[in-house]
């Protein structure tokens, strides 16, 4: 049976962004930032939006460190506008912050950190990329409070199957792995051990793998990202994978925790299912 490792956003948020498992996140963020944290707090990953019209935003995490709000992307595909989608919810948060802050110059630092697999070619031996907005001509920021960085995923795949890899990578290579590679780069680590403990728990979730499992295997995404765009083909993937849910007698509730699909358009596609 397949194993779904942390580059699946349910496995990564279910096994490192929850309350009981913030100590693996923080461990995490300090190897990322290489850093001390001393606070660490779980923020509403649903942004808020400022009219009517606006569609809802929704991040994969976001959290507030002692003087930072981390915005972390999962990016398990690499499309088009990957990059504006996610530029537009780090945007989303920072406008947000300033909205309700009292003075604007002691906002925190935005960072968004993308953990992206199938980049472009150009990208194959970066194992990081840094943006910031600045000038080309004199090198000035144009805001001093806001970064992002991009984690090339399968750059850290490769260098471990040639035996390349370093102990300071290893992090970044856990959520790429499942068995017993997972279990080898784990072993005689206490944060890394219990990170692998909860995806081999996840892995033996019916609902979870058959959720992943239904992803997968129609490969909506990655069709109608490119015939149709994000936001229509998103929409579509969601339906059809609610719909092979319920096919498959999953309880309502999962579906739309799991979705995010409203319970109105669950019942809407129950009744098609019906009438068929």
């Amino acid at each position: 049976m397949k194993q779904f490792s942390a580059r699946y956003d349910l496995i990564f948020q279910q096994s490192m962004c929850t309350e009981e498992n913030l100590d693996i996140l923080k461990w995490f963020l300090e190897k990322i930032l290489n850093k001390k944290i001393y606070s660490l707090k779980m923020l509403s990953p649903v942004l808020s939006i400022s009219s009517l019209h606006e569609r809802r935003k929704t991040v994969d995490v976001l959290v507030e460190t002692d003087n930072e709000r981390i915005n972390i992307e999962v990016n398990n595909v690499y499309y088009k506008s990957l990059n504006k989608r996610n530029y537009g919810y780090l945007g989303a948060a920072y406008n947000a912050a300033m909205v309700v802050s009292k003075d604007i110059n002691k906002m925190p630092f935005f960072l968004q950190i993308n953990l992206t697999w199938n980049l472009p070619k150009k990208f194959k031996d970066a194992p990081l990329i840094e943006y910031e907005v600045h000038d080309k001509v004199y090198d000035s920021l144009y805001v001093d409070n806001l970064k992002i960085l991009v984690y090339n995923m399968d750059y850290f795949k490769r260098i471990y199957y040639n035996k390349n890899i370093k102990e300071k990578d290893k992090h970044l290579l856990m959520l790429d792995l499942t068995g017993e590679e997972l279990k080898k780069i784990c072993g005689g680590n206490k944060i890394m051990e219990k990170f692998r403990k909860n995806v081999e728990s996840l892995n033996s979730d019916k609902n979870v793998v058959n959720f992943l499992t239904i992803e997968e295997e129609d490969e909506i995404l990655k069709n109608t990202f490119k015939s149709e765009g994000f936001d229509e083909g998103k929409k579509k993937s969601t339906e059809q994978i609610a719909k092979n849910l319920l096919i498959k007698g999953i309880e309502d509730n999962i579906i739309i925790e799991t979705t995010g699909i409203t319970k109105a358009k669950l019942d809407e596609i129950k009744s098609k299912i019906a009438e068929k």
